[in-house]
């Protein structure tokens, strides 16, 4: 890789597979007791020899079913896990071989976890963390006024956890993990639990941390809309295995699904002057003729709504998955 090529790619895996060793149900082989005395093994791949790359400030979703490997993919990212075979790097450093200096590069928000002091304030917790990452005094202040003002927590950073609310919580999470400037957030299921507004500020948060600060983000969801309203790219990994990398749009061709465009087009009625009728149209957007469909429908009248059917994230998704069981 050259160094224009390394400076643009933050993480790199190349034929990357991480495995386990986990003990036989007995109940399962009908063997159950024999664990008592003699341990019967056997080899789990959880990631399954992937290649990939993600560029410097690109969002990307991972996207899989429980159990497909996202928590182990994004724990070799980070160098919790070693792999088995293969290579994975980040800012072209070995994750797990340099802990300290790829650390400092990256931020870690969980859903499920908390890196906060439960019964201090806000900032007690981020002061403990401009201590373990090094920053410097005003640096640090800048930079919790930044964030403080970006994710509208003001005065909430002189309370505990324990009385914020979960929306809040994980807004001071975020500013917790964007405190040393990190240049990849990784993200792993941010709002659940939330509601839709909290769920709307954290998505446009993200956002904004992309465009405006080139950060790179990867997040795990379950949740479709996250993935749409955030990210660039999706990955979809089922089994430890890659089953699509690409933009949402080519997923969606991909998926072969009959997408519409639904129009009410309005007319006057053969009756009473004024009187105005309302025809639902629908034109399909494949084909070879749909520019033309669409200019034919538009022409009938006045168009008053339109809107796209058979695009829904959710229902592809579901589709793709279903056909990596069969």
């Amino acid at each position: 890789m050259t160094t224009e090529e390394s400076s643009k790619t933050w993480v790199r895996a190349n034929d990357l597979t991480r495995e386990y060793r986990v003990q036989t149900d007995g109940l399962s082989t009908g063997r159950f007791g024999l664990g008592l005395f003699r341990r019967e093994m056997r080899t789990v791949t959880a990631i399954d020899n992937i290649s990939f790359s993600i560029d410097r400030g690109e969002a990307v979703g991972l996207v899989g079913l429980n159990g497909a490997g996202k928590s182990t993919l994004l724990k070799l990212i980070t160098g919790v896990l070693v792999p088995t075979s293969g290579e994975v790097a980040v800012g072209g450093l070995n994750p797990s071989q340099n802990r300290s200096q790829v650390v400092s590069d990256i931020g870690v928000v969980f859903g499920h976890r908390s890196q906060l002091w439960w019964d201090a304030p806000l900032v007690d917790s981020m002061n403990v963390l401009k201590l373990i990452y090094s920053v410097d005094e005003d640096e640090y202040r800048q930079r919790l006024e930044q964030l403080s003002e970006i994710l509208e927590l003001g005065e909430l950073i002189r309370r505990a956890p324990r009385q914020l609310s979960l929306g809040q919580r994980v807004r001071g999470e975020i500013m917790a993990s964007l405190l040393h400037s990190p240049k990849l957030l990784i993200l792993d299921e941010p709002t659940v639990g939330l509601d839709i507004i909290a769920k709307a500020r954290i998505r446009n948060l993200i956002r904004t941390l992309v465009e405006e600060e080139d950060v790179t983000v990867i997040l795990a969801s379950h949740e479709v809309t996250d993935i749409e309203r955030v990210c660039d790219r999706t990955i979809l990994i089922d089994h430890g295995q890659i089953l699509y990398d690409g933009t949402i749009e080519q997923l969606i061709a991909t998926a072969g699904v009959e997408r519409s465009l639904v129009l009410d087009v309005a007319s006057e009625a053969g009756g009473t002057e004024g009187d105005v009728s309302v025809e639902q149209v629908t034109v399909p957007l494949t084909g070879e003729d749909a520019a033309s469909r669409l200019i034919e429908a538009a022409s009938a009248g006045t168009v008053s709504d339109a809107r796209v059917t058979g695009g829904d994230l959710e229902v592809i998704l579901a589709r793709v998955f279903d056909r990596a069981e069969e």
